[in-house]
């Protein structure tokens, strides 16, 4: 492998991957593929009230801007493998044209919306055909906001975030 394909890093979401980073691939291998950026080693909690942590990458450009993050697996057959991606960084745009900052409009005119997500801890996520993910948009504001679905989201909320899995 020349140093060219392993260093070339763009900014497209398409495939289950970010840039040249995919799902599914070894944790060693991914950290590898980044050393032109500053990668470092966090945790996050495993749900909301929990004591227990999982390692989180966070990867920044020189300059110290947050890019992207990966999470590995939590089980003993993926906790050495990349198994969730995510940006909140507006460089970063999708194969179809979307990317963090759209509204939710402008996400149904490249994707079709298949589910609208709401969790307590993650939000609203917008779940869409042919991406195999979610895109996280603010939450609405009406008092009732954990009501949201399908029908009644807002198409003026903004995409705050790309999840990739």
């Amino acid at each position: 492998m020349t140093t060219e394909t392993t260093d070339k890093f763009d900014f497209i979401i398409k495939n289950g991957q970010i840039g040249n980073l995919r799902t599914g691939e070894q944790v060693t291998n991914a950290v590898k593929k980044l050393n032109q950026f500053i990668v470092v080693r966090d945790s996050i909690p495993e749900c909301e009230a929990c004591d227990t942590y999982s390692p989180l990458y966070i990867i920044k450009d020189l300059d110290n801007e947050e890019l992207f993050a990966f999470e590995p697996g939590w089980d003993s057959t993926n906790q050495d493998k990349v198994c969730r991606l995510s940006t909140a960084n507006k460089k970063f745009i999708t194969d179809k044209g979307v990317r963090v900052g759209m509204t939710l409009k402008e996400l149904k005119t490249n994707y079709d919306v298949d589910e609208v997500d709401v969790g307590g801890e993650t939000g609203v996520h917008i779940l869409v055909k042919g991406f195999n993910g979610s895109f996280g948009v603010e939450i609405p504001t009406s008092n009732d906001w954990w009501k949201t679905n399908k029908r009644n989201i807002p198409d003026s909320l903004l995409i705050t975030d790309i999840v990739i899995l």
